[in-house]
């Protein structure tokens, strides 16, 4: 769902649209969605949904995203929310968990097992590399979880310190 909040030279779902790789609809009530605000994190159980239904993304403002999220009309069952990663976009570079809408999708894929797909999903940005530097570790991580539960706890894991990122 693309809401036209932000810049759209600097909008990663336009981009993303632009080179085909994803496509905006309005209507449709199927897939997982990503929300920051869900009650349970995104892992590889999460699959057969993606497969099935799709991902869903809302593209977005981070200065609106509670506004945002609370108009969203989605089935709570199928809400996840992306475990602790750190964003490489220009826009919020280093900041955590400030992922532009491609960075979620890719993290989003990556985590249910579409590595081929994620990093397509990053490759038209000339940061999206960075992204994998920045969050390799984690994203390894949280790709081994089997469940919301195993996210979780190798979240928690990542922000004592246990998993480092790689340099």
């Amino acid at each position: 769902m693309h809401l036209h909040q932000d810049d759209p030279t600097k909008c990663t779902a336009v981009k993303l649209k632009k080179f085909g790789l994803v496509g905006f609809s309005y209507k449709t009530r199927r897939g997982l969605l990503l929300d920051p605000f869900a009650t349970y994190a995104l892992s590889a159980e999460d699959r057969r949904t993606i497969d099935r239904e799709g991902l869903v993304a809302v593209d977005g403002s981070w200065k609106l995203v509670d506004s945002t999220f609370r108009k969203v009309r989605w089935p709570e069952h199928k809400r996840r929310a992306l475990p602790y990663l750190i964003a490489a976009n220009p826009t919020n570079f280093g900041t955590p968990c400030k992922l532009s809408t491609a960075e979620a999708i890719g993290a989003a894929l990556y985590i249910t097992g579409y590595y081929d797909e994620s990093h397509l999903i990053l490759e038209p940005f000339r940061w999206g590399g960075t992204f994998f530097q920045l969050n390799g570790a984690y994203l390894e991580s949280y790709a081994h979880c089997m469940t919301h539960t195993e996210v979780i706890k190798a979240q928690k894991q990542i922000m004592e310190g246990r998993i480092v990122a790689k340099q």
